[in-house]
């Protein structure tokens, strides 16, 4: 019997203190601390429903974002996997360098119009 109360008392609580407590107050002590336990317990259990429930929320979200690409592809590490938002944004930078280079081709054909066309119209005809 004093293996039990001492595997139940707290490490504090020297050998004697637990011997000179009626059993009934032991008792009535450690039924308070598994009422306290189950509190607790209960509480986490809400709260990992709850996270369990954002989980398949944000889960879902990510599908939405990721379009066809299995999510687990997109978590691993060292994958090569580009997500949407970072392609949509080397596309923006290319479609801008390319308007650029756009830009700059029409301006040189404007200002030296008789080299874009191989120099075919300044030639003399040659006679028949």
């Amino acid at each position: 019997g004093n293996r039990r109360s001492l595997a139940f008392g707290s490490a504090e609580e020297p050998k004697e203190a637990l011997e000179e407590v009626p059993a009934e107050q032991r008792v009535k002590e450690l039924s308070g601390k598994v009422s306290a336990l189950n509190t607790q317990i209960t509480a986490q259990r809400v709260q990992n429903d709850k996270l369990k429930q954002e989980m398949g929320r944000v889960r879902e979200a990510l599908k939405r974002e990721l379009g066809d690409v299995p999510v687990e592809r997109a978590l691993e590490d060292g994958a090569g996997w580009t997500g949407r938002a970072q392609q949509i944004s080397l596309l923006q930078s290319k479609v801008t360098q390319l308007k650029r280079d756009i830009q700059a081709n029409l301006e040189a054909k404007l200002r030296s119009p008789g080299k874009s066309d191989g120099g075919g119209g300044s030639q003399p005809s040659s006679p028949q």
